[in-house]
Parts: C-alpha cells; structure tokens; sequence
C-alpha cells in the first residue's frame, strides 16, 4: 500500500470517495501499457504506468494543500537588506538525512520539530508545485541528493532524529535544526516551492 501522508493510504482514498476513486479508475483506464505477460490458463498480466505528478497527484494530494501567493519578490527585497552574516542563514533548499531511521516514502510527508510542531508540510507548500514536482523527492545518495537542482546551489543538511506517524513518514527532527530553518524568514520561498529531498537507505 502506498501512502499519501502518516494516517491515509492510496486504498483509502479509494474505498472512501466514490468521486475520487471513479477518477482514479479512468486514469488507470487511459494508463500507458507497460509489458504484458502471457500467463497458464489463457491469462493475461498487463503492467501500466501513471505519473505520479500532475493529473494523478491533484487527486490524491489533500485539499488543505493550496496555492500560496508567490513570495520571491518579498524575500529577495528583503535579503538585500539583510547583513553579511544574516545571508549565511538563508538557504536555497533542505536535505534531510532520514538514513538508518525507517522512513517510508509518501505523497506528502511532513517534517515536525521535537515538540510535533509542523516546520513542513501540506500547510507549508504551495500546491502548485506540489503537483509539479511532488512535495518533496527522494533519493538514496546524499551526495547526489546535496547536488540536485531541486534544491538549489546552497542547502541546508540536517539530520533526521526519528520518524513519527501511524505510516511512518513523518520525519521529526531537533528543535535546534527547526529554528535554523525558521531563523531566516526567506526560507519560507524554498519550503513553499517544495525545495526538499529526503534520502532514506
């Protein structure tokens, strides 16, 4: 089972929105056949394929995900008035360390301070790219992870303390490493732009 966040599965969705699962069956209708494998006693297995952006995301993702105003004239106004030593606090993206911790992949995962305070997640991003590019990528190399365009020339790195949540995709980490990320109000651009890659083993 694929999950959507840390309490709902794909199969949710689906037993419970008549609506939503009638969509989601027209999608796999129209789905991109993959292979098809002859099987005994004259059966067929065929495997499709759906993006998982786009289309099938604006159905699954929840609606308290909602498009925020773009804030990228606002934070780039207000880093020129920023010191020397205030810009060092600003980042261009996050990478979270999730190695060894257990983290299942999800739709939408949040990142929580210790307290269970949401630094981010499904009230943070901006739908729109949460469509485009999906709440936050995964990825099993940190070094490859720390290079990504997605998340910009400089990232912060911080390291997961524990994962919380029914399903296991909420990532937790230090209240310490939460503060770096809130310091600088500019941050909050990259945090709406889904500017996150988690690497798990």
């Amino acid at each position: 089972m694929v999950p959507v966040d840390c309490s709902h599965l794909v199969n949710d969705i689906a037993v419970n929105d008549a609506s939503q699962f009638r969509q989601l069956k027209n999608m796999v209708y129209h789905a991109a056949e993959k292979e098809t494998f002859f099987l005994s006693g004259n059966r067929v297995k065929k495997v499709l394929t759906v993006g998982i952006r786009g289309d099938l995301a604006d159905i699954l993702l929840p609606g308290n995900i909602r498009e925020i105003k773009d804030i990228r004239g606002e934070a780039a106004e207000q880093k020129e008035k920023l010191t020397q030593s205030e810009k060092k606090k600003s980042f261009t993206g996050l990478v979270l360390d999730c190695r060894g911790l257990k983290v299942a992949p999800a739709l939408v995962p949040r990142v929580l301070d210790e307290e269970g305070k949401e630094i981010y997640g499904p009230a943070i991003v901006t739908r729109r790219f949460a469509l485009r590019k999906g709440v936050a990528g995964y990825d099993s190399e940190i070094e490859k992870a720390l290079h990504d365009p997605r998340i910009g020339s400089n990232p912060l790195r911080v390291k997961a303390v524990r994962v919380s949540g029914a399903n296991s995709c909420d990532i937790v980490i230090s209240n310490a490493d939460a503060h770096r990320i809130l310091e600088a109000p500019e941050n909050l651009d990259f945090l709406r732009r889904a500017s996150v890659i988690i690497v798990l083993d």
